[in-house]
This record gives structure tokens, sequence and C-alpha cells, in this order.
């Protein structure tokens, strides 16, 4: 048997984009406890032992038009359609006249927004705690803590919910894979996070989870793509951490596109700021000037208020 682990429906301004992947195995038997260490934990390792349709050619059925598809060696496929629907679409997958499970009631359908204001994401450590910065906190908190009990970053939860008011287009790049699909969208259902559509790195096996470097350019690349297809009067607030390569990422693209960026946020993860760390700071102030590297002690009114003005004045 076979079925879709993901897939996302969303609209720019001009163009639709799906994208999804599609593994052996039975949609019935994936776990969907959000409080079970023991489940969660046999759920994070199963997703790692999936394989998935790799090279594969099906029929995508969308609003009754057929569209031939083939996944790359991740099991992954994307298709770019140059309309939009302004309602969620019908949809369904065959493969030699057989159709393949899907969750639809779940499916992410994203329709374009005309707000003024964007928002591109991380999740780790931007969104809810994942101790990225060191492999085995890394791994203890993936495996051991369900997603109900993940942490949540208070700062960004607050700005996020002022900005939703906007009713903007969400966008959650991130360098996790997607095989933690799942159990990322539990964790931002669970926590009340506004509805976003996933950008995340190729489903891996174990064997490549261990072996295959990921794309350094997977970030940069994903994030200059959403903003050239989104309408060109669209401004974007950005939210990242100083775990990874956000402050570096979040630069070029300041540089690249100064006019539409609002205002950029880094989560400080640490109350000691490593040089190198503070370099990359003070690199990323000087491009652009209206960003904010917060923490616990950030004056969260102030930005609340701040984005409130912001937001009500574009509206």
């Amino acid at each position: 048997m076979k079925y879709a682990w993901y897939i996302s429906i969303v609209e720019f301004h001009a163009k639709t984009i799906v994208q999804g992947i599609i593994v052996k195995g039975n949609l019935k038997g994936r776990n969907q406890n959000s409080s079970n260490i023991v489940l969660h934990l046999f759920t994070v390792i199963e997703s790692y032992f999936k394989t998935t349709e790799k090279n594969s050619k099906f029929e995508f059925y969308l609003n009754g038009d057929i569209y031939l598809i083939q996944t790359n060696k991740h099991g992954s496929f994307n298709i770019e359609i140059n309309k939009i629907f302004k309602k969620k679409p019908d949809i369904e997958i065959k493969q030699l006249g057989k159709t393949i499970e899907c969750d639809y009631e779940s499916l992410g359908y994203f329709p374009y927004r005309n707000s003024p204001f964007d928002i591109i994401s991380d999740i780790d450590d931007t969104i809810y705690v994942s101790n990225t910065a060191s492999f085995f906190k890394r791994i203890k908190t993936l495996t051991f803590i369900p997603s109900s009990k993940r942490k949540m970053i208070d700062f960004t939860q607050k700005l996020f919910s002022i900005i939703n008011m906007g009713n903007p287009n969400i966008y959650f790049v991130s360098k996790s894979e997607f095989n933690l699909a799942p159990i990322i969208l539990q964790i931002l259902q669970l926590n009340k996070v506004p509805n976003g559509t996933l950008f995340l790195t190729p489903f891996l096996n174990f064997n490549q989870l261990i072996t295959t470097k990921k794309d350094s350019n997977f970030k940069i690349e994903t994030i200059t793509s959403i903003m050239n297809q989104s309408n060109p009067n669209k401004r974007y607030i950005l939210f990242g951490d100083d775990t990874q390569r956000d402050m570096e990422v979040y630069e070029r693209i300041a540089r690249s596109f100064k006019n539409r960026i609002a205002r950029i946020y880094i989560h400080q993860t640490k109350m000691n700021v490593r040089k190198r760390k503070l370099n990359l700071w003070n690199k990323l102030k000087t491009t652009f000037p209206n960003s904010v590297y917060f923490n616990k002690n950030t004056d969260i009114e102030k930005e609340l208020e701040l984005l409130n003005e912001l937001i009500s004045i574009k509206n």
C-alpha cells in the first residue's frame, strides 16, 4: 500500500504550487498521539525507516484536471500551476488506476491573502525549543519530549498573534526533514500557532540521515523563491534564531530585498553570546537596522505596540 505523507497546495498571487511526498505503508497506522512518550519515540524512529515511492509516476487530479507527476529520489513531487483556486480544491492521486491514500481532511491548502505583511519563519528554537545547537540535546528533545510537552518561545508566539490580525500568508522554512512534518504540524496546532505551509528539507531514511549532508543553500533559495513568486508590493517579517545560519541567510535576504523587509527577529538562545554570533548579528544589524535580537528580557510590550501600529497603518 501507499499513501501521501504530506501534501500542501500553496497559492501565490498568480500561481499555485503543489508539493507532496508519497511513502509505502498504511495511512491508518500513522500514530497521532501527542502525549505518550513511548508512542512518540516510536513515531519518530519509525519515520526514518519508511520507504518512499521514489522515481515513480502518478496521476494527480486537481478539480478534475489531470497532472502527470513523477517523484524524485526522495519520494517527493512538485507541481506548478499558473492559476489560483480561491477555495480548497478536490484532489485525488492515482497510480495505474488505483487511488493512493491521503488524509484529505488535513490537506494543507493555503489560499493567497492580499495582506500588507507576510511571515517567513524558522521553526526550531524560533517557535519552540529544539536545542539544535547541541546534537545530543536535540536528539533527546526530539525523541523523548512528545508534542504536547514541547516548550514554546513565548516572545514569538505573542508577536505572531498580533501579526495574524493582518491575515498574513505564513511560510515556515526549516532545515528539519519532511519525516518530522506530522509532529511539527501537531506541535503548531496544539499551541494554536497560526496556520502556515511547511518548506522542509527532503524526506530521509535512516542511512541517509547519517550520511547525507543537507543543502547549505536550502533556506536562502527557498525564501528567495517565495518572495519572487509573491506580489512585488508584499512586505515580510522574518523570524529566526542564532543556533544555525539564520542571521547569515537573513542578512543576504535583506541585501537582496531591502525594501520588502519590514522587520527581522532573531531569537537569542543563550544569555552569553559568542564573538562569532555577535559579529554575525552586527553585520545583520548594519545591513538592516530594523532587526531585533531578542531574549526573555526583551521588552515584548514595546514590540507588540510597534507591530500593531505597523499593521494598522498598512491596513
